[in-house]
C-alpha cells in the first residue's frame, strides 16, 4: 500500500487483474456475499505486484474483517513460525508447543502446515485416481496401438528381413533396426502428443477445475504451465510403451527363418500353431489377475505403489492381456462356423473373405486385437459411468423427500458450513404455518476425533428425517435408543471402508463436554461426500457441540403433490426473506437437477479423454485395416486377370472388413463388460468405497456396434477405388 493505512471505512486491496475482471476502480463500491447478507466495501488500493497468486484475492485490516463478517475479537486461524526445525518452541520466550497445546480451548486446536497439505491431498485422492484409471486405460489402448502398428510393419517386411538374414545381417542388428524405427516414431509421436495436449490443457484443467469446486474447494488457476515433472513422465511413459510395445515384433523379425519367410503358408500356419500355445498364456493371464485382486496390502498412505487400487489396475491390464491372446483362436473358431453361411449367402465373394481373415491371421488378428481393445474401453466407461450415474439417481430420489430446501450460497457444491439466520426460521414457522406440513434442518461441522478430522451432521428426531436415509446394516431398536440419548452414531458406508470400521465398533469425538466415545449404530448410503460423514440426533449434537446452528432447510408441505403449489411457495417465500436476505431456495425437482448437473460435469473429464483416445484409435484402426486391404494389391490383381469382377472383389474387400469390424464387437462385449465389473466392484470400491448398482443397457452395445461398423466401412473404401482402378499389366510385371 506504499505506506498508506487503512481509513476508518471498510476498504479492500486487490490486484490490477481482478479489479479489471470485476469492472470496478480505486474508490469504487465493491457488492460483497458474507453469509446471507449482501454488504459493500470500497476498493482503497492495488497490490504492488499483480502476480496471479493474487487473482481473486482480498486483503483488508483485521478489526474490519472482523467487523465485515460479523466476528467481532474472532480469528479464524493464526500462523505460527518456529525458531528452530525441531519446533521445539514457537517464540522467543521459549514456550514449547506441549505448552502451548495445554493453554488452548476445546476449540481451538494446532495443525502443522504439512498436515494441513496431507489433508487436501486426501481430499482429492480419489479423483486422483479417478483421472489415474482413465489415463491407464488410454496407455493400454496406445500401446496395444503400438503394436498393432509395429507388427504390421514387420509382418509385411518379413521377406525383407529373411534377404537381411541371408546374407549376414544378425538377429541383434534386425532387433535394434526395428526398435529403433519404433523409437524414432515414438519421438515424433511424443512431440506431436505434447504440442497437442499442450493445446487440449486449457479445456481439460477447465473441466477439472469445475469438479474440484463443485466437490472439493474453490480453486482458480489462471496460468497454464507445464512442470518439468509431469513433461518427463508423459516423454518418459511414453518412450517406454513405445519401446515396449515394439519388443515382441522386433522379437519375431529377428527369429524370422529366412526359409519360411519365402513362404506365407508356412508362415500363417506357423501363426496358427501361435495361436494354440496363446491360449494357455490366455489362461494364465487370467489366473493372475484373480489373484492379484484378491490380495490384501496394509493400508499405508505413503505406499504410493503397491496399494490395492495399483492392484485393481493391474488385474485389469492381466484381463486385457487374457482376452487378447484369445482373439486368434476365436478368429479361427468364428471363420470355420461362417464359412458355410458367407458361402450360402454371398456365394463365392463370401466364401472367399471369410477363408482370407483365417489365412491371414498375423495380420488380421492384430487389427482386431487393437479395435477390440478401443471399443470394450469405450464400453467399459460407459458401463461405468452410466452405473454410478443411475445409483446417485436413486440416492437423489431417497434422500430428496421435502419440497422446498433453502441453504446459503457457497462457493463449493457439498459444503454447507455458512448458518442460516434464526429470523428466516422464524419467518417460515409463523407466516407459512398453513402451507408447511414440517420442516426438517440440516447442521453440519468439522470435528476432531481418534481417526482425524471428520464431518459430523445431525439428523433430526423424526420419522421423515429417518425415511432420507437408506441403511446397509443397523443394529437393533438403534433409533429408538438414539433418541432416548444414548451415544449412538451413524456413518456413511464410505466412512466405515476408508476408516475401517463397522457396527458396534467407537469413535471417539473431541466435544466441547471433551473426548467422548460413540458407537456405530447403523451404517447407510451417502453418495454427498466419498471421504464419508457421521450422523448423530439432533439433541445429542446441541448438547455436546452447544450449538443450534442450521445450515439448510428442507421444507415439506401440506400440498406437495403441485408443482404449481410448490412454485408458488418458493416465489412467496422469497419475497419474504430476499428484502434482508440471499439464499438459495429450490424446489425438490431443481435440486435434483442440480445435483445431476454436477455429476454430468465431474464425467465430462471422462468423455474428453473417452474421445480423444477413442479418436487417436480409430485413425491408427483405419490405416492397419487399409493397409491389410492395399497389400492384397496383388492377389486381388490376379483374381481380376483371372475374370473376377470389380463388384466381386468390391464384395470381397466389403465382407471381410466388416467381419474384421463384426469379430470386434464381439470381443468388445464380454472384454468391455468384465472391464466395467472391475472398475465398479473392485477399483471404484477400494477408492471410494461406494457400493453401485449395475446398469447395462442396450444402447450401449448399438453404440459400440455402430462403432465398429463404421471404422470398417470408412477403410475399406479406398482400397475398393484403388483396388479396381489398378493397372493390372504394372501389377503383375514380375509374376
Amino acid at each position: 500500500s506504499n505506506g498508506k493505512i487503512f481509513s476508518y471505512e471498510l476498504g479492500v486491496f486487490c490486484s490490477k487483474t481482478t479489479a479489471k475482471a470485476l469492472g470496478v476502480e480505486l474508490g469504487d463500491n465493491i457488492r460483497l456475499r458474507i453469509g446471507s447478507k449482501i454488504k459493500e466495501a470500497r476498493l482503497q488500493a492495488f497490490f504492488d505486484s499483480d502476480s496471479s497468486n493474487y487473482q481473486n484475492l482480498f486483503l483488508m485490516d483485521i478489526s474490519q474483517a472482523q467487523k465485515l463478517l460479523d466476528k467481532p475479537g474472532k480469528l479464524t486461524r493464526i500462523d505460527l513460525k518456529a525458531i528452530d526445525d525441531s519446533f521445539n518452541t514457537v517464540f522467543g520466550k521459549g514456550i514449547s508447543l506441549d505448552e502451548l497445546k495445554k493453554s488452548l480451548s476445546e476449540d481451538e486446536t494446532i495443525k502443522s502446515s504439512e498436515s494441513r497439505s496431507k489433508s487436501l491431498e486426501q481430499m482429492t485422492k480419489s479423483f486422483n485416481i479417478n483421472l489415474q484409471a482413465l489415463s491407464f486405460l488410454a496407455i493400454i489402448v496406445a500401446a496395444f496401438l503400438i503394436y498393432n502398428s509395429v507388427s504390421f510393419s514387420v509382418v509385411q517386411r518379413r521377406k525383407i528381413y529373411a534377404v537381411y538374414r541371408t546374407i549376414g545381417v544378425s538377429r541383434r542388428e534386425i532387433i535394434k533396426a526395428v526398435v529403433l524405427e519404433a523409437f524414432v516414431f515414438a519421438i515424433l509421436g511424443i512431440g506431436l502428443g505434447v504440442f497437442l495436449g499442450y493445446l487440449f490443457a486449457d479445456t481439460l484443467v477447465g473441466l477439472v477445475l469445475q469438479t474440484i469446486n463443485d466437490i472439493y474447494f474453490s480453486v482458480e488457476v489462471s496460468v497454464k504451465a507445464i512442470s518439468f515433472f509431469a513433461l518427463f513422465k508423459s516423454v518418459g511413459l511414453g518412450l517406454l510403451m513405445s519401446l515396449v510395445a515394439a519388443l515382441l515384433p522386433a522379437l519375431d523379425a529377428s527369429s524370422t527363418n529366412p526359409v519360411m519367410a519365402m513362404s506365407r503358408t508356412s508362415f500363417e500356419s506357423k501363426n496358427k500353431l501361435k495361436a494354440q500355445a496363446y491360449i494357455v498364456l490366455s489362461v494364465c493371464f487370467a489366473i493372475l489377475a484373480y489373484f492379484v485382486v484378491k490380495i490384501k496390502v496394509p493400508d499405508n498412505p505413503l505406499n504410493m505403489i503397491f496399494n490395492d487400487i495399483n492392484f485393481g489396475f493391474l488385474a485389469l491390464l492381466f484381463i486385457l492381456l487374457s482376452f487378447t491372446l484369445l482373439i486368434p483362436t476365436a478368429i479361427q473358431i468364428l471363420c470355420k462356423l461362417l464359412e458355410p453361411i458367407y458361402a450360402f449367402l454371398l456365394g463365392f465373394a463370401g466364401s472367399f473373405s471369410i477363408k482370407s481373415i483365417a489365412r491371414q491371421l498375423s495380420r488380421t488378428s492384430v487389427a482386431i486385437s487393437a479395435l477390440t481393445i478401443a471399443l470394450s474401453m469405450t464400453l467399459a466407461l460407459n458401463i461405468t459411468v452410466s452405473s454410478f450415474r443411475q445409483t446417485v439417481e436413486n440416492w437423489l430420489e431417497q434422500s430428496l423427500k421435502a419440497d422446498v430446501y433453502i441453504s446459503v450460497p457457497r462457493l463449493v457444491s457439498n459444503q454447507a458450513n455458512d448458518v442460516i439466520p434464526e429470523e428466516v426460521q422464524f419467518i417460515i414457522d409463523k407466516d407459512f404455518k398453513a402451507d408447511v406440513q414440517e420442516t426438517l434442518t440440516y447442521s453440519m461441522l468439522n470435528a476432531e476425533s481418534n481417526i482425524g478430522e471428520i464431518q459430523l451432521a445431525a439428523i433430526q428426531e423424526s420419522e421423515a428425517a429417518l425415511g432420507l436415509v437408506n441403511f446397509h446394516n443397523s443394529i437393533e431398536n438403534f433409533w429408538q435408543r438414539m433418541i432416548s440419548g444414548e451415544k449412538l452414531i451413524l456413518v456413511s458406508e464410505p466412512f466405515t471402508y476408508k476408516n475401517h470400521l463397522g457396527l458396534n465398533d467407537s469413535l471417539e469425538i473431541k466435544t466441547k463436554q471433551g473426548l467422548e466415545s460413540f458407537t456405530i449404530a447403523g451404517i447407510f448410503e451417502d453418495f454427498g461426500s466419498e471421504h464419508g460423514i457421521v450422523m448423530m440426533s439432533k439433541k445429542t449434537f446441541q448438547y455436546y457441540f452447544k450449538t443450534k446452528d442450521v445450515n439448510s432447510l428442507g421444507v415439506i408441505l401440506r400440498d406437495h403433490n403441485s408443482k404449481k403449489a410448490i412454485d408458488g411457495f418458493i416465489e412467496k417465500l422469497k419475497s419474504a426473506i430476499f428484502k434482508k436476505h440471499l439464499l438459495f431456495i429450490r424446489s425438490n425437482y431443481s435440486l435434483k437437477q442440480e445435483s445431476m448437473d454436477i455429476f454430468d460435469r465431474t464425467f465430462q473429464v471422462t468423455n474428453v479423454l473417452k474421445f480423444i483416445a477413442l479418436a487417436v484409435a480409430f485413425i491408427a484402426i483405419l490405416s492397419s485395416f487399409m493397409s491389410l486391404q492395399l497389400e492384397r494389391i496383388k492377389e486381388f490383381s490376379i483374381l481380376r486377370a483371372t475374370g473376377t469382377s470389380p463388384w466381386q472383389i468390391g464384395k470381397i474387400l466389403s465382407a471381410q472388413t466388416l467381419t474384421m469390424g463384426f469379430f470386434a464387437f464381439l470381443f468388445a462385449i464380454p472384454a468391455g463388460i468384465i472391464q466395467a465389473y472391475v472398475m465398479i466392484f473392485i477399483i471404484n470400491k477400494r477408492s471410494f468405497g461406494w457400493s453401485l448398482s449395475w446398469n447395462l443397457e442396450s444402447a450401449f452395445y448399438i453404440e459400440v456396434f455402430l462403432l465398429a461398423m463404421g471404422a470398417s466401412i470408412i477403410s475399406v473404401i479406398y482400397p475398393i477405388f484403388f483396388t479396381n482402378r489398378v493397372n493390372l499389366s504394372e501389377s503383375l510385371r514380375n509374376d
